[in-house]
């Protein structure tokens, strides 16, 4: 009788805000990450994500998408990255940075993105804590073991497929491969 009943309710259970969480839902959450062997990202003082090859893959890749960091990322890097939407993820209150809008949430941050996908690049930590919502990651993975102190969370092989995998040899004569994991439907 009624075709878009469907339709009909499931509009009017969003726009109640009985389904409050419905965008955040039906987008992608993707990571991004550079790590060697050992899932480490780098130690106190050096980080791989500065690498050529990994600055390229992350500029092609995150064009024209939100990124979302933590506040000690933000730091890290020292600045908004340039041609993008920033949003800064941090328990401190009045906190601000420049070139970039601040949140207490990650959901706070991708409601107000708008966009269909946004990037999570960084820390550990807020990675960890969505584990469960991401729905994808791309990673660079340095075939090598370098001497770190900080590790990027374990990728659950029974959540994810990784969908794509292309290996080079390059930057200083490592070889590494690009990959992208996609969440098991």
């Amino acid at each position: 009788l009624f075709p878009f009943t469907g339709f009909c309710w499931g509009f009017l259970l969003f726009k109640s805000g009985i389904i409050s969480n419905f965008a955040v839902e039906i987008m992608t959450i993707a990571a991004i990450v550079v790590t060697d062997e050992n899932n480490g990202v780098g130690n106190s003082y050096n980080f791989l994500s500065h690498l050529p090859a990994y600055m390229k893959f992350f500029n092609g890749l995150t064009k024209n998408y939100p990124v979302i960091m933590s506040r000690k990322t933000y730091e890290e890097v020292g600045h908004a990255l340039v041609g993008k939407r920033n949003y800064v993820i941090t328990r401190s209150p009045g906190y601000t940075a420049k070139g970039a809008k601040v949140f207490s949430t990650v959901k706070g941050a991708i409601k107000e993105s708008g966009s269909d996908k946004v990037f999570l690049i960084g820390g550990g930590e807020m990675v960890t804590n969505l584990r469960d919502e991401i729905t994808e990651i791309h990673r660079i993975l340095i075939k090598v073991r370098f001497k770190t102190d900080k590790f990027y969370p374990d990728i659950n092989t029974k959540r994810f497929d990784l969908t794509s995998s292309e290996c080079v040899n390059a930057e200083k004569g490592f070889l590494y491969c690009v990959e992208k994991w996609e969440r098991l439907k």
